[in-house]
């Protein structure tokens, strides 16, 4: 069931400068904001973002910025939590999807591998993420909508999961299964054990 009756509860986790002066992430922004004001849903977009209280914005040592108010400025569509290991999965586990907003224009960001995606799948969270390379190869094995190229598709993935119960089970049945079967622990940490031998 959604967390809320009132609410649909998004989340995004991650570093400060991805979601303050990420472009792909600016963009959701700004359809929550548009999405809430026309009412598209019959409940409100709350985005739920876990990230570091205060970062600086240039070479990790000029001017200090504080995260919350970069975010308000930019939306009130939103709650803070400042991230820290102890409250981290609550957080997470108590919203209805997850979001992975990366930027197609960004190598760094764009060549990035599923460990966040497999992140949230091992704590039972469905996902929406940008159409990477490596998100959407996991989109094609699950056979369920993940990835989105344009705010368009992110409308559409969203209405798929947030009005139908079933999809958002079915995607979860099928993407734990996945993690069991084909991204289990131990092969994971071997993958990283042999990557590391060979550097």
């Amino acid at each position: 069931e959604l967390k809320n009756n009132d609410e649909i509860n998004l989340v995004w986790e991650g570093l400060p400068h991805n979601i303050v002066y990420s472009a792909e992430a600016q963009n959701i922004i700004e359809y929550i904001n548009e999405a809430n004001r026309k009412k598209v849903f019959n409940k409100k977009i709350i985005l739920n973002v876990i990230t570091d209280l205060y970062f600086y914005k240039y070479l990790n040592k000029y001017f200090l910025k504080n995260s919350f108010y970069e975010l308000l400025k930019k939306t009130s569509n939103i709650r803070f939590f400042e991230w820290n290991k102890l409250n981290f999965f609550k957080i997470i586990t108590s919203n209805d999807l997850a979001l992975i907003p990366l930027s197609q224009r960004n190598p760094m960001e764009y060549g990035k591998p599923s460990n966040k995606l497999f992140l949230f799948y091992k704590m039972n969270m469905p996902v929406i993420a940008s159409a990477t390379p490596a998100y959407k190869s996991i989109e094609r094995e699950l056979n369920h909508k993940v990835t989105f190229e344009n705010i368009s598709d992110f409308q559409s993935i969203l209405e798929h999961y947030i009005e139908n119960k079933e999809n958002r089970e079915n995607y979860m049945k099928d993407a734990n299964y996945l993690m069991q079967n084909k991204y289990p622990e131990s092969s994971i940490s071997t993958s990283w054990d042999t990557a590391l031998n060979h550097l």
